[in-house]
Protein backbone atom coordinates (compact mmCIF):
# COMPACT_ATOMS: atom_id res chain seq x y z
CA UNK A 1 0.00 0.00 0.00
CA UNK A 2 1.07 3.40 -1.20
CA UNK A 3 1.23 5.89 1.85
CA UNK A 4 -0.68 9.13 1.97
CA UNK A 5 1.42 12.78 1.17
CA UNK A 6 1.46 15.05 3.67
CA UNK A 7 -1.82 17.36 3.84
CA UNK A 8 -3.59 15.08 0.51
CA UNK A 9 -6.77 13.93 1.04
CA UNK A 10 -6.19 11.18 3.07
CA UNK A 11 -4.06 12.56 5.70
CA UNK A 12 -4.52 12.50 9.37
CA UNK A 13 -4.74 15.67 11.55
CA UNK A 14 -1.02 15.86 13.00
CA UNK A 15 -1.43 17.49 17.01
CA UNK A 16 1.09 20.57 17.54
CA UNK A 17 4.77 20.14 17.89
CA UNK A 18 6.55 19.74 20.97
CA UNK A 19 7.39 23.52 21.10
CA UNK A 20 4.20 25.26 21.04
CA UNK A 21 2.84 22.64 24.01
CA UNK A 22 5.48 23.96 26.33
CA UNK A 23 5.10 27.95 25.59
CA UNK A 24 1.30 27.36 26.15
CA UNK A 25 2.01 25.45 29.41
CA UNK A 26 4.53 27.83 30.73
CA UNK A 27 2.03 31.06 29.69
CA UNK A 28 -1.01 29.22 31.44
CA UNK A 29 1.25 28.52 34.89
CA UNK A 30 3.00 32.42 34.98
CA UNK A 31 0.99 34.62 37.26
CA UNK A 32 -0.95 37.30 36.31
CA UNK A 33 0.90 40.91 35.48
CA UNK A 34 -0.61 44.08 37.37
CA UNK A 35 -3.00 46.07 34.77
CA UNK A 36 -1.92 49.56 34.05
CA UNK A 37 -3.60 52.24 36.73
CA UNK A 38 -6.39 53.63 35.63
CA UNK A 39 -6.38 51.60 31.57
CA UNK A 40 -6.93 47.84 32.50
CA UNK A 41 -8.93 49.20 35.26
CA UNK A 42 -11.65 50.88 33.27
CA UNK A 43 -11.27 47.87 30.86
CA UNK A 44 -12.38 45.33 33.26
CA UNK A 45 -15.02 47.43 34.63
CA UNK A 46 -18.05 49.38 33.50
CA UNK A 47 -17.32 52.69 32.52
CA UNK A 48 -19.51 54.80 35.66
CA UNK A 49 -17.36 52.60 37.98
CA UNK A 50 -14.08 53.49 37.02
CA UNK A 51 -14.94 57.03 37.22
CA UNK A 52 -16.51 56.91 40.54
CA UNK A 53 -13.13 55.00 41.74
CA UNK A 54 -11.13 57.74 40.26
CA UNK A 55 -12.57 60.48 41.73
CA UNK A 56 -13.21 58.96 45.22
CA UNK A 57 -9.46 57.55 45.18
CA UNK A 58 -8.01 61.91 44.72
CA UNK A 59 -11.01 62.58 46.93
CA UNK A 60 -9.04 60.24 50.06
CA UNK A 61 -6.03 60.82 49.21
CA UNK A 62 -3.59 63.63 51.52
CA UNK A 63 -4.26 67.52 50.54
CA UNK A 64 -2.16 69.60 49.27
CA UNK A 65 -1.04 72.43 50.48
CA UNK A 66 -2.62 75.43 48.05
CA UNK A 67 -0.28 78.16 46.90
CA UNK A 68 -0.58 81.14 48.86
CA UNK A 69 -3.56 83.95 48.09
CA UNK A 70 -4.26 82.02 45.12
CA UNK A 71 -5.94 78.40 45.66
CA UNK A 72 -7.29 79.83 49.20
CA UNK A 73 -9.37 82.17 46.88
CA UNK A 74 -10.49 80.17 44.61
CA UNK A 75 -12.38 78.40 47.21
CA UNK A 76 -13.08 80.95 49.97
CA UNK A 77 -15.75 84.00 48.61
CA UNK A 78 -14.24 87.41 47.67
CA UNK A 79 -15.09 88.85 50.82
CA UNK A 80 -13.78 85.95 52.96
CA UNK A 81 -10.34 85.69 51.44
CA UNK A 82 -9.67 89.54 51.54
CA UNK A 83 -10.43 89.00 55.29
CA UNK A 84 -7.95 85.99 55.32
CA UNK A 85 -4.78 88.16 54.09
CA UNK A 86 -5.91 90.90 56.29
CA UNK A 87 -6.23 88.37 59.31
CA UNK A 88 -2.92 87.13 58.22
CA UNK A 89 -0.96 90.23 57.96
CA UNK A 90 -1.83 91.53 60.93
CA UNK A 91 -0.68 88.33 62.88
CA UNK A 92 2.38 87.99 61.30
CA UNK A 93 5.74 89.65 63.51
CA UNK A 94 6.73 93.63 63.21
CA UNK A 95 9.25 93.92 60.35
CA UNK A 96 12.33 96.50 61.36
CA UNK A 97 11.53 99.74 60.58
CA UNK A 98 13.55 101.84 57.59
CA UNK A 99 16.78 103.71 58.86
CA UNK A 100 15.85 106.86 58.26
CA UNK A 101 11.92 106.26 60.00
CA UNK A 102 14.01 104.67 63.05
CA UNK A 103 16.61 107.88 63.28
CA UNK A 104 13.41 110.45 63.03
CA UNK A 105 11.63 108.03 65.84
CA UNK A 106 14.59 108.05 68.14
CA UNK A 107 15.09 112.02 67.34
CA UNK A 108 11.50 112.66 68.38
CA UNK A 109 12.53 112.17 71.74
CA UNK A 110 10.92 109.12 74.11
CA UNK A 111 8.23 110.85 74.56
CA UNK A 112 7.05 110.99 70.71
CA UNK A 113 6.88 113.75 68.52
CA UNK A 114 3.40 114.88 69.60
CA UNK A 115 4.77 115.16 73.55
CA UNK A 116 4.55 118.93 75.30
CA UNK A 117 7.80 120.28 75.42
CA UNK A 118 10.13 120.40 78.60
CA UNK A 119 11.62 123.38 80.60
CA UNK A 120 15.23 123.33 79.37
CA UNK A 121 17.91 122.87 81.78
CA UNK A 122 21.86 122.54 81.13
CA UNK A 123 21.98 119.99 78.11
CA UNK A 124 23.51 121.92 75.90
CA UNK A 125 25.99 123.71 78.20
CA UNK A 126 29.56 124.33 77.39
CA UNK A 127 28.96 122.78 73.41
CA UNK A 128 30.44 124.53 70.60
CA UNK A 129 27.51 125.39 68.17
CA UNK A 130 29.72 124.99 64.99
CA UNK A 131 30.07 120.92 66.47
CA UNK A 132 26.31 120.87 67.68
CA UNK A 133 24.47 122.89 64.39
CA UNK A 134 26.08 119.62 62.40
CA UNK A 135 24.38 116.72 64.19
CA UNK A 136 21.61 115.52 62.35
CA UNK A 137 18.44 115.46 64.00
CA UNK A 138 19.32 118.59 65.98
CA UNK A 139 16.64 120.79 64.74
CA UNK A 140 14.29 118.56 65.41
CA UNK A 141 15.06 117.98 69.17
CA UNK A 142 15.05 121.69 69.63
CA UNK A 143 11.40 121.71 69.74
CA UNK A 144 11.47 119.81 72.55
CA UNK A 145 12.48 122.45 75.21
CA UNK A 146 10.34 125.67 76.04
CA UNK A 147 11.93 129.02 75.33
CA UNK A 148 14.72 129.15 77.82
CA UNK A 149 13.93 133.11 78.05
CA UNK A 150 10.33 133.26 77.74
CA UNK A 151 9.38 129.59 79.06
CA UNK A 152 6.04 129.51 77.23
CA UNK A 153 6.39 128.84 73.50
CA UNK A 154 8.52 126.05 71.94
CA UNK A 155 11.91 126.41 70.91
CA UNK A 156 12.42 126.84 67.48
CA UNK A 157 16.48 127.78 66.95
CA UNK A 158 19.61 127.16 68.86
CA UNK A 159 21.01 130.22 70.43
CA UNK A 160 24.54 130.85 70.53
CA UNK A 161 27.19 133.78 71.05
CA UNK A 162 28.73 134.99 67.70
CA UNK A 163 32.20 135.87 69.62
CA UNK A 164 32.74 132.82 71.40
CA UNK A 165 30.99 130.34 70.03
CA UNK A 166 29.23 128.28 72.68
CA UNK A 167 25.21 127.67 72.32
CA UNK A 168 23.75 129.59 74.73
CA UNK A 169 20.28 127.61 74.98
CA UNK A 170 17.18 126.99 72.48
CA UNK A 171 14.83 130.02 71.94
CA UNK A 172 11.85 130.55 70.44
CA UNK A 173 11.08 132.80 66.77
CA UNK A 174 9.89 135.54 68.79
CA UNK A 175 12.82 135.87 71.42
CA UNK A 176 15.65 135.35 69.24
CA UNK A 177 14.42 138.12 66.74
CA UNK A 178 14.04 140.18 70.12
CA UNK A 179 17.39 139.56 70.87
CA UNK A 180 19.36 140.24 67.73
CA UNK A 181 21.38 143.36 67.58
CA UNK A 182 19.67 146.32 65.01
CA UNK A 183 22.77 146.55 62.78
CA UNK A 184 23.00 149.92 60.74
CA UNK A 185 26.17 148.91 59.88
CA UNK A 186 28.54 146.18 60.87
CA UNK A 187 30.29 148.45 63.20
CA UNK A 188 26.69 150.44 64.38
CA UNK A 189 23.67 149.44 65.71
CA UNK A 190 20.31 151.37 66.63
CA UNK A 191 19.16 151.42 69.92
CA UNK A 192 15.46 151.45 69.77
CA UNK A 193 12.71 151.29 72.54
CA UNK A 194 13.26 147.41 72.62
CA UNK A 195 16.10 147.70 74.74
CA UNK A 196 13.85 148.87 77.35
CA UNK A 197 12.98 144.78 77.84
CA UNK A 198 16.32 143.61 77.38
CA UNK A 199 18.26 146.02 79.71
CA UNK A 200 15.04 146.90 81.85
CA UNK A 201 11.61 144.93 82.47
CA UNK A 202 13.77 141.77 81.35
CA UNK A 203 16.87 142.39 82.26
CA UNK A 204 17.32 139.39 84.79
CA UNK A 205 16.03 136.69 82.00
CA UNK A 206 18.38 138.13 79.33
CA UNK A 207 21.38 138.20 81.39
CA UNK A 208 20.98 135.07 82.51
CA UNK A 209 20.37 133.73 79.28
CA UNK A 210 23.72 135.55 77.88
CA UNK A 211 25.98 134.31 80.22
CA UNK A 212 25.21 130.68 79.39
CA UNK A 213 27.99 131.30 76.97
CA UNK A 214 31.19 130.06 78.62
CA UNK A 215 33.55 132.93 77.25
CA UNK A 216 30.83 135.54 78.66
CA UNK A 217 30.18 133.96 81.35
CA UNK A 218 33.72 134.06 82.43
CA UNK A 219 34.79 137.51 81.34
CA UNK A 220 32.10 138.76 82.86
CA UNK A 221 31.06 141.02 79.73
CA UNK A 222 28.23 141.08 77.28
CA UNK A 223 29.30 140.08 72.97
CA UNK A 224 30.35 143.33 71.44
CA UNK A 225 27.39 144.90 70.16
CA UNK A 226 25.06 143.80 73.35
CA UNK A 227 27.55 146.03 75.57
CA UNK A 228 27.50 149.11 72.80
CA UNK A 229 23.78 148.89 73.23
CA UNK A 230 23.75 148.83 77.31
CA UNK A 231 26.70 151.94 77.40
CA UNK A 232 24.38 153.97 75.17
CA UNK A 233 21.07 152.58 76.72
CA UNK A 234 22.09 152.86 80.63
CA UNK A 235 25.68 154.35 81.08
CA UNK A 236 24.89 157.15 78.89
CA UNK A 237 21.18 157.67 79.76
CA UNK A 238 21.62 161.53 81.78
CA UNK A 239 23.26 162.33 78.60
CA UNK A 240 20.62 162.11 75.75
CA UNK A 241 18.81 165.58 74.82
CA UNK A 242 14.90 165.74 76.06
CA UNK A 243 12.26 167.60 74.90
CA UNK A 244 8.96 168.45 76.06
CA UNK A 245 5.81 166.10 75.70
CA UNK A 246 2.55 165.81 77.54
CA UNK A 247 3.64 163.46 80.28
CA UNK A 248 7.39 165.64 81.06
CA UNK A 249 10.23 165.36 79.10
CA UNK A 250 11.24 162.82 76.62
CA UNK A 251 14.48 161.69 75.02
CA UNK A 252 14.32 163.29 71.17
CA UNK A 253 16.77 161.36 68.24
CA UNK A 254 17.00 158.38 67.41
CA UNK A 255 20.30 156.53 69.50
CA UNK A 256 22.73 155.00 68.30
CA UNK A 257 26.62 153.51 69.51
CA UNK A 258 29.13 152.61 66.64
CA UNK A 259 32.62 151.26 67.82
CA UNK A 260 36.17 150.96 66.42
CA UNK A 261 38.37 148.09 67.06
CA UNK A 262 37.06 144.73 68.82
CA UNK A 263 36.36 142.97 72.43
CA UNK A 264 39.75 140.94 71.29
CA UNK A 265 41.59 144.05 71.25
CA UNK A 266 39.95 145.58 75.01
CA UNK A 267 42.75 149.03 74.83
CA UNK A 268 42.11 149.74 71.62
CA UNK A 269 38.43 149.47 71.40
CA UNK A 270 36.02 153.02 71.60
CA UNK A 271 32.19 153.16 71.86
CA UNK A 272 30.96 156.13 70.30
CA UNK A 273 27.62 157.30 71.54
CA UNK A 274 25.58 159.41 69.46
CA UNK A 275 21.90 161.09 68.63
CA UNK A 276 20.73 161.37 65.08
CA UNK A 277 17.76 163.99 64.24
CA UNK A 278 18.15 165.61 67.74
CA UNK A 279 16.89 169.56 67.52
CA UNK A 280 20.15 170.68 69.01
CA UNK A 281 22.22 169.33 65.98
CA UNK A 282 21.72 167.10 63.21
CA UNK A 283 24.13 164.87 64.34
CA UNK A 284 25.09 165.23 67.92
CA UNK A 285 27.49 163.03 69.58
CA UNK A 286 27.12 162.25 73.37
CA UNK A 287 29.89 160.59 74.77
CA UNK A 288 33.59 158.28 73.47
CA UNK A 289 33.62 155.42 76.27
CA UNK A 290 36.59 152.96 76.14
CA UNK A 291 35.80 149.61 76.00
CA UNK A 292 37.55 148.71 79.36
CA UNK A 293 35.75 151.48 81.54
CA UNK A 294 32.28 150.14 79.51
CA UNK A 295 32.49 146.57 80.62
CA UNK A 296 34.41 147.68 84.18
CA UNK A 297 30.92 149.45 84.73
CA UNK A 298 28.79 146.96 83.93
CA UNK A 299 30.09 144.18 86.16
CA UNK A 300 29.07 147.11 88.72
CA UNK A 301 25.78 147.03 87.13
CA UNK A 302 25.48 143.62 86.69
CA UNK A 303 25.99 142.73 90.63
CA UNK A 304 23.29 145.75 91.36
CA UNK A 305 20.88 144.24 88.50
CA UNK A 306 21.20 140.58 88.89
CA UNK A 307 23.44 139.61 91.79
CA UNK A 308 23.05 135.63 91.16
CA UNK A 309 24.23 136.01 87.73
CA UNK A 310 26.91 138.23 88.36
CA UNK A 311 28.03 135.65 91.32
CA UNK A 312 28.34 132.58 89.19
CA UNK A 313 30.44 134.85 86.42
CA UNK A 314 34.16 134.99 86.56
CA UNK A 315 37.35 132.53 85.24
CA UNK A 316 37.26 131.00 88.49
CA UNK A 317 33.37 130.07 88.77
CA UNK A 318 33.42 128.50 85.40
CA UNK A 319 34.91 124.94 86.30
CA UNK A 320 34.44 123.54 82.23
CA UNK A 321 36.47 126.06 81.16
CA UNK A 322 38.49 124.96 78.17
CA UNK A 323 41.90 126.16 77.58
CA UNK A 324 42.05 127.07 74.51
CA UNK A 325 38.54 127.42 72.49
CA UNK A 326 40.44 129.45 69.79
CA UNK A 327 43.35 131.15 69.02
CA UNK A 328 44.22 134.36 71.79
CA UNK A 329 44.90 137.93 70.31
CA UNK A 330 46.89 139.55 72.55
CA UNK A 331 46.37 143.04 73.52
CA UNK A 332 49.24 145.59 72.14
CA UNK A 333 49.35 147.13 75.44
CA UNK A 334 50.14 144.45 77.22
CA UNK A 335 47.51 144.84 79.68
CA UNK A 336 44.16 142.97 79.88
CA UNK A 337 45.15 140.36 77.74
CA UNK A 338 41.93 138.77 76.25
CA UNK A 339 40.95 134.86 77.61
CA UNK A 340 39.57 134.39 74.18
Amino acid sequence: MRAARPGGPGAAVAGPPAAARRWASARSSAPPTAPAPGVAEDRRVAPGVAEDRRVSARSSGPPTAPAPGVAENRRAAPGVAENRRVSARSSAPPTAPAPGVAEDRRAAGPEGPDAAPRPYGREFEGRLYSVLSRKPGISRKVGEWLCAVCREAPATVLDHCHEHGYVRAPVCQSCNTRERPDHLYADDVRVANRYTRLFGTGAGDWLRHWHRCTGCRARTVLPLPHLAAWTAFIACRSLRPTHRASRGREPCGDLRVSWTGSQKTPRTCLFTVSVDFCPAGEHRVLARVPYREAADRFRGWLAETAPAVAAAAGPDRVDDLPERPRPVVADPGGEGMGLF
